[in-house]
Formats: C-alpha cells, structure tokens, sequence
C-alpha cells in the first residue's frame, strides 16, 4: 500500500461506521500520522491499543474485546 498508488470508486464513501485501532507502540509507523488525522474526525472514532505493530498477535484477547464492543454499540438502526 505504500508502493503502488490505488483508484477509488467512491464506494468508500458509503461506510457511515468507521473506526481506528492504532498500535501505540509503532511509534516509527506512519500509522501515528493517521491516528492523529482520524481521531478528531467527528466520523470516525478511535482508540489505542498499547502493543506494537501486530495487535491481533500481541494482544488478540484485548482486541477481539474492542472490536466486538464497538460492534455491539452499533445499533441495528445505524446498520441498515
């Protein structure tokens, strides 16, 4: 993603539920840049996980926590 350039369709647009986990301990990453853009975004919302760059093998417990929060505070009206 960060050597070949991507076409949007504008699809991307229709996503009305958007959330970023950053992994807080990836501090060379570029991720940062993008958490710090996202986070005061008023549609999307975000959040830290203190690990670094492979969250689902650092700490799967913990975020297979927070992604089935996040998915459990949308309710079936913001789905449809």
């Amino acid at each position: 993603c960060f050597e070949h350039s991507v076409t949007l369709s504008g699809r991307e647009n229709e996503v009305t539920h958007r959330h970023y986990i950053l992994a807080g301990k990836n501090v060379s990453a570029p991720f940062q840049g993008e958490y710090a853009r996202l986070s005061v975004r008023e549609d999307w919302t975000s959040e830290v996980i203190d690990t670094l760059h492979d969250v689902m093998v650092e700490a799967p417990g913990e975020l297979a926590f927070r992604l089935d929060a996040y998915a459990t505070s949308l309710t079936a009206a913001d789905l449809s």
